[in-house]
């Protein structure tokens, strides 16, 4: 067996999704979920590579049809198991099912603090303002927020540090702008907004945990740049797509990161790990941590 370091797979188990936001990089179709047969194939492949983490996305992953059995699955071979959501189709009754199926975690998408400016790239800000308070009454092992930053948010960042306190959210996580579903990449921060959120992330110590994720080099930099060595926040620099996680679409093709165009079609994830020239050129870029971070500082240098 080859010799893995992947530590989460991310499903993206249905395409089926309500809300129509603007920015979205997935095409919505009702007709369109992961079998099931599917979806416990791979988990059991990832499972047998050492992998511990399952995240659940779509689409609107409340829509899949098989979610609890999905989620029993996943907990019983890989241990963690959270989803993504906009909160539609929430119920106290289904969340209440979904723990007792062994969901670990919930990461609710939220673009604002208000609905003005939630609104300006996703839709249902009551709803999922409501899946907030569900979620705070169920307390979870692990809750957090889902931020896209964008310029027509960037400025709101300080206030959703608040919100996220306020409704006891244990992670706001902090993402990259990606292409919608016309390969589009608008309402990018500009170089000032990342700056300064740089410097509310790096000033920040409330009780909730921020994350930038890895992909994100360009506010990664500015937040080492404004901490230093501060050990309270130690951001890792780099994409790990294919690295320590990987994807499997709806269709069950396998690929580095759901964003990236990279789907093969593989039998077992032995076979993905061990022949597919996308992970072998990934891994070479990888080499060190230093090289990453060297390659974060340019991108960020050259904004």
């Amino acid at each position: 067996m080859v010799k893995s370091s992947l530590s989460s797979v991310n499903l993206e188990i249905t395409a089926e999704c309500p809300m129509g936001c603007p920015f979205c990089y997935c095409r919505s179709d009702k007709r369109h979920h992961m079998d099931i047969g599917t979806a416990v194939y791979w988990v059991q492949q990832a499972a047998s590579h050492g992998v511990t983490t399952v995240m659940l996305s779509g689409g609107e992953p409340m829509c899949y049809p098989h979610l609890e059995k999905l989620v029993y699955e996943a907990h019983q071979r890989c241990g963690h198991v959270v989803l993504s959501t906009s909160g539609y189709g929430l119920t106290g009754e289904k969340l209440h099912r979904l723990k007792r199926a062994g969901l670990d975690g919930i990461f609710v998408s939220l673009n604002g603090s208000v609905e003005e400016i939630h609104n300006k790239s996703r839709n249902g800000f009551q709803l999922t303002m409501f899946a907030l308070e569900l979620i705070q009454q169920e307390r979870f092992h692990q809750f957090a927020i889902n931020y896209v930053l964008m310029q027509n948010n960037a400025d709101d960042f300080e206030n959703m540090l608040a919100l996220a306190e306020r409704y006891g959210v244990d992670t706001l996580s902090v993402l990259s702008l990606k292409p919608d579903v016309s390969n589009h990449m608008e309402a990018v921060p500009t170089q000032t907004q990342l700056c300064n959120v740089a410097k509310l992330i790096a000033r920040y110590h409330g009780k909730c945990d921020v994350y930038v994720e890895g992909c994100y080099p360009q506010l990664v930099y500015q937040v080492q740049t404004e901490r230093h060595a501060n050990e309270q926040f130690t951001p890792i620099c780099g994409c790990n797509a294919g690295v320590h996680t990987f994807s499997v679409g709806i269709d069950g093709k396998v690929a580095p990161c759901r964003h990236l165009p990279f789907s093969e079609k593989r039998e077992t994830l032995e076979d993905y790990l061990r022949s597919s020239p996308v992970l072998e050129s990934l891994r070479k870029r990888h080499g060190c941590e230093s090289e990453l971070v060297c390659t974060a500082t340019r991108m960020a240098q050259n904004l």
